[in-house]
């Protein structure tokens, strides 16, 4: 029997996002969201998906196209001069990749997100590709093998990865 999984993308970027999503769980077409950590509404994100136990939650680090934690001198070549990440997602990709000054930023990003830094153990951690690529070795790039195990077919966008680290 084949199904179909729905996720909500964007948990907590706003209150109208989060009553959609609370909507669309309760009528029971929504299995599963990603919860924007950096989003304005992530608080009340969180308290919707309490109340909500059926609801799986994953997270979805803001590093691209939002609003960065930190403040722009802490992450300059992350972010513009009003701290918002770029939409480029090429560049991104190369410069979180090729630049061992621009990854360490990212790793400083990843770690001042809130719900990132009160909800994740370094155990748990060490499992997620994107923020392993930008952990504690973030000055080199990962290997192309160890890339390329990385998710495997989890949502590399909400960094929902199992993949052994």
């Amino acid at each position: 029997m084949k199904r179909v999984v729905f996720s909500a993308d964007d948990f907590g970027l706003s209150e109208a996002v989060n009553e959609a999503v609370e909507r669309a769980h309760r009528d029971g077409v929504l299995t599963q969201a990603s919860l924007m950590v950096a989003g304005a509404a992530a608080a009340d994100a969180v308290r919707r998906a309490r109340a909500m136990p059926g609801l799986r939650v994953g997270l979805h680090l803001v590093v691209i196209e939002g609003q960065a934690v930190l403040p722009p001198s802490a992450i300059p070549g992350l972010v513009d001069a009003a701290g918002q990440f770029p939409s480029d997602q090429s560049r991104l990709g190369i410069n979180y990749f090729f630049r061992p000054e621009i990854r360490r930023q990212l790793a400083l990003e990843i770690r001042a997100q809130p719900f990132f830094r009160d909800t994740i153990s370094p155990q748990s951690a060490r499992r997620l590709s994107p923020i392993r690529q930008a952990g504690p070795s973030a000055s080199r790039p990962p290997s192309t093998a160890r890339a390329a195990r990385g998710c495997g077919k989890a949502d590399r966008r909400t960094s929902s990865c199992s993949a052994p680290a």
